[in-house]
């Protein structure tokens, strides 16, 4: 199964990172506007929806159901992802989330934060199949630039922050 992975340092506190990273704003936060995503509903590990019961959503069993129309153009693509798995122990954590459905055979998302003084190592890992009928040499390029720029948002928004937190 094909894989990629990128790590970046972060110049925010681990929590910052492991907090932003946990819910559903976080992804909405992360996600370019070209895909024209849709958070349709976030079920809690124990079905309760999202916004009965926030806490409960950043632990392993959650789903997210949303979708997707990139640029705009042919039907929204629904996917459902859940959270297979959440661990956090001192100043390290990860959380690995797998598509259940949706547009790909295969999507497994593992997410891994570990504190480095005052910033935090970020790193994302996928492995993934696209379905038989795609064949494209543009899957490993798009990812590379898919999670470029994710690691760069998440930089952007939480120097911001961190730097706020610096003035208090």
């Amino acid at each position: 199964m094909p894989r990629y992975e990128r790590t970046s340092r972060i110049e925010a506190p681990f929590e910052a990172v492991w907090e932003f990273h946990a819910g559903p704003e976080g992804l909405l936060a992360l996600t370019p506007a070209i895909a024209n995503l849709e958070i349709e509903a976030v079920h809690a590990a124990d079905s309760r929806t999202f916004e009965e019961e926030l806490p409960e959503v950043r632990k392993a069993g959650a789903r997210l159901v949303g979708s997707v129309r990139p640029f705009g153009i042919g039907p929204r693509q629904r996917f459902v992802s859940e959270i297979v798995a959440r661990e956090r122990e001192n100043n390290r954590g990860y959380f690995r989330d797998v598509l259940q459905e949706g547009p790909l055979a295969r999507w497994v998302h593992t997410h891994r934060f570990a504190a480095d003084g005052e910033r935090t190592i970020l790193t994302d890992s996928v492995r993934y199949e696209l379905p038989q009928e795609w064949t494209s040499p543009l899957v490993k390029p798009g990812l590379a630039i898919a999670f470029a720029d994710r690691h760069r948002r998440t930089r952007a928004r939480l120097a911001g922050e961190a730097a706020d937190a610096g003035r208090k």
